[in-house]
């Protein structure tokens, strides 16, 4: 029995004309993004350049091959702006959700990212992947979203902050299907996410259990005034009594006692006020009942670096497939040995072969409909960057997804078999 594929259709009208845009999760893509010096550039699937680098400022497959944000430098600004649109991988066209206003995702509904959209003179927040859309009462010029759980962890709310014209920010919570504003929180330029953690044995879990909203600090109430004494009754008749100076003027706040100290309103994740004070470890622990701090405060741990090969000491020898691994083999120069990753073939009969040395090419993981595949950037002759999917399971199998006239023999010639010619 044929089993049919999700399709998801897109519908928008704009002024009496229709936009149709169908995303097939299941369709390989034809256009493939590939990089060379930092410019980013696209082939087809049979090796032809459509788009040369440089064309556009960045190409980003955010969205796994099921669609790319293309980037483009605003004319006329010098410094670093862009206009964002969306791709449809499988036909190279736009899809048109709106104007899309930042490349990062402003929340995820599961697994699928939503971006921030002006349409029709209101902020929204659609997707390429999802039929769905929400809307605000107006645009914004930036939207994010946060998840707010409880102090266990276990029970979230999706909020949004919302940025109006000149930095103050909106709260806006997502109930069911609907956007709702927190009427409860006045628009604030500060709004900082405060964060807690769950331990489970050696795994350290951090997220967001509320929200710090800057608030006025209230000045000192001055001290009372001491009453005057009553007149003093003499043979010569009334002394009056002395004049007291009057007290003198009350301290004012200093005009950056919220900046230094950061006095904030505390919410929980369901936005209820738990009180107020200075935004610090202290504090929030306290009204929290457990440690939390400001989402700016929250610890920083040590990278080990990205992609599959990492800079600990350990082995990350790695199976492709059943004919493809990445291996690491120890090798000798002189009296010394050194240990250096490679990429091998299964000849058969507990034989491999060394297709290619890894120390000047960086493999990185890639995915297509969570099937993985590689991404091969290369440091050598040239700054290159492309995908080599060793299953086939989005592009040909086995092919180094580039256009040839790029590579360049004194790039690594082992890789020049797998190029499309």
């Amino acid at each position: 029995m044929m089993r049919s594929l999700p399709i998801i259709t897109l519908l928008l009208l704009t002024t009496g004309i229709a936009y149709s845009q169908t995303i097939n999760p299941q369709t390989k893509p034809l256009y493939i993004p590939f990089e060379v010096d930092g410019e980013h550039g696209l082939t087809d699937t049979f090796g032809k350049e459509f788009v040369p680098p440089g064309t556009y400022d960045f190409i980003s497959n955010v969205g796994n091959f099921n669609y790319y944000i293309i980037g483009k430098q605003k004319k006329g600004v010098k410094e670093r702006s862009f206009t964002y649109w969306i791709m449809n991988p499988q036909n190279g066209k736009k899809i048109d959700l709106g104007e899309l206003k930042d490349n990062d995702p402003a929340f995820f509904k599961g697994d699928t990212a939503f971006y921030h959209f002006h349409k029709a003179g209101k902020s929204i927040l659609a997707s390429p992947m999802a039929a769905s859309t929400y809307t605000f009462d107006r645009t914004y010029d930036d939207v994010k979203g946060v998840k707010l759980y409880d102090t266990a962890g276990n029970h979230f709310k999706q909020v949004f902050m919302a940025t109006l014209p000149g930095y103050d920010k909106e709260i806006w919570l997502l109930n069911e299907q609907q956007l709702a504003k927190a009427a409860q929180i006045k628009p604030e330029y500060k709004i900082e996410a405060i964060r807690s953690f769950s331990e489970n044995g050696y795994t350290r879990t951090s997220f967001a259990v509320g929200l710090a909203v800057r608030t006025t600090k209230t000045a000192p109430k001055p001290a009372p005034a001491k009453k005057a004494a009553p007149p003093v009754k003499t043979k010569k008749g009334l002394v009056p009594p002395p004049v007291m100076p009057p007290p003198p003027p009350p301290s004012p706040a200093p005009p950056d006692v919220n900046e230094t100290d950061f006095y904030a309103n505390i919410y929980n994740y369901e936005l209820q006020l738990l009180g107020k004070g200075a935004a610090d470890k202290a504090t929030l622990s306290k009204l929290f009942g457990k440690p939390a701090t400001l989402g700016s405060q929250a610890e920083a741990f040590v990278s080990v670096g990205g992609g599959i090969i990492k800079q600990t000491g350990d082995d990350y020898s790695t199976q492709l497939n059943d004919v493809y691994a990445i291996k690491r083999i120890t090798k000798t120069r002189g009296n010394y040995g050194f240990q250096a990753y490679y990429l091998v073939k299964n000849e058969g009969d507990d034989k491999i072969s060394e297709i290619a040395s890894l120390e000047n090419t960086h493999p990185y993981w890639a995915s297509f409909n969570n099937k993985k595949l590689l991404k091969l950037n290369f440091h050598k002759s040239k700054r290159l960057s492309a995908y080599f999917d060793y299953d086939g399971v989005a592009m040909p199998k086995a092919k180094l997804m580039i256009p040839a006239k790029y590579y360049a023999e004194q790039q690594d010639e082992a890789f020049l078999p797998f190029l499309i010619k």
